[in-house]
């Protein structure tokens, strides 16, 4: 690499040394400026508000292979080192006042990899799999508004790698039919038997579920979409090994009941069916066999968050248990 790259990621490795970095990572990365999105926006600002229907589109195409070729081949070991620090990094203070700046790093260093992801060799969501591991770093770092609209994004554009042409979808809980928002594993070829995509899915569901409750959402919109994703999950955990499995249902089940707790206390906000829907389905998943020891606990702080003054109380009550 060049010894600008050398010293910029040794920067990034010294706290010391992190002041104005984003500007200086831009600086070395100007060469791609024709290759990025028009607006890149800050990852730690807050984005427009909410919509209930969001109309999904296919991505963008990527810059054709052989404009961005010499690119790939100057840049790509620096981007890859840069996402290998980057993570590790966040993971142990997600909070702290270099977060930002490495947050802004690290989506310009993955714009900068999807510009090039027509030269990359192996599977074609590679650079998704590291766009969920950017979500969860927002996430963690309390950015729920931007980090919901990324892992939306990204699920998105899972969805059309799985399945660039995606079938209609059997309407659920009356809602007009629409696409899936994850395709069954039986029609994504060789990715439907790669536990990759699972994790993925898993973490980005999770991701969604914990912006909603831990950002104290009070639109339907959000918890409706879980409640799609939990369903649609379904065939896909059956790649994991028990272990992972285990591993990625624990995570689902602890997203799925901060959300029914929340709902369940914030009931008057939501419509009640919503609300019963979202609580039984999160008891549903205890009810599985490696998270059957959860149920009674994950039940018991659902009933004791129940709002009584609420109308749909009692029928709630009597739903859980």
């Amino acid at each position: 690499m060049e010894a600008a790259a050398d010293d910029l990621l040794a920067a990034l490795s010294s706290p010391s040394s992190r002041a104005g970095l984003h500007s200086r990572f831009a600086a070395y990365l100007q060469p791609f400026s024709p290759h990025l999105p028009a607006a890149n926006p800050n990852p730690t600002k807050p984005p427009p508000k909410r919509t209930t229907k969001q109309p999904k589109q296919q991505p963008p195409p990527p810059p054709d292979a052989a404009a961005v070729r010499p690119l790939a081949k100057r840049f790509l070991p620096f981007l890859c080192r840069a996402l290998q620090l980057l993570p590790p990094l966040l993971r142990p203070n997600p909070s702290s006042v270099d977060a930002d700046e490495l947050l802004e790093i690290y989506a310009l260093v993955l714009d900068c990899l999807e510009a090039i992801s027509t030269c990359l060799a192996g599977k074609p969501y590679s650079v998704l799999l590291q766009r969920g591991r950017f979500v969860v770093c927002l996430e963690s770092s309390g950015h729920y508004a931007r980090a919901e609209v990324e892992a939306a994004a990204t699920l998105d554009a899972l969805r059309w790698a799985l399945s660039p042409t995606p079938t209609a979808a059997k309407p659920s809980r009356g809602a007009a039919s629409a696409a899936p928002l994850l395709p069954e594993p039986g029609v994504a070829g060789e990715a439907g038997a790669d536990p990759e995509i699972t994790t993925l899915a898993v973490e980005l569901t999770v991701c969604l579920a914990n912006c909603a409750s831990k950002g104290k959402v009070k639109e339907t919109a959000p918890y409706e979409r879980v409640l799609l994703l939990v369903e649609q999950l379904r065939p896909w955990l059956r790649i994991l090994t028990e272990d992972s499995s285990r591993k990625y249902l624990t995570l689902l089940v602890n997203a799925l009941s901060r959300c029914a707790i929340f709902l369940a206390a914030e009931s008057e906000c939501f419509n009640a069916n919503l609300v019963r829907d979202f609580c039984v389905a999160t008891l549903g998943e205890c009810e599985k066999a490696q998270m059957i020891e959860r149920l009674p606990t994950v039940a018991r702080k659902i009933c004791s968050s129940v709002d009584l003054s609420w109308g749909g109380s009692t029928q709630l009550l009597h739903d859980v248990l």
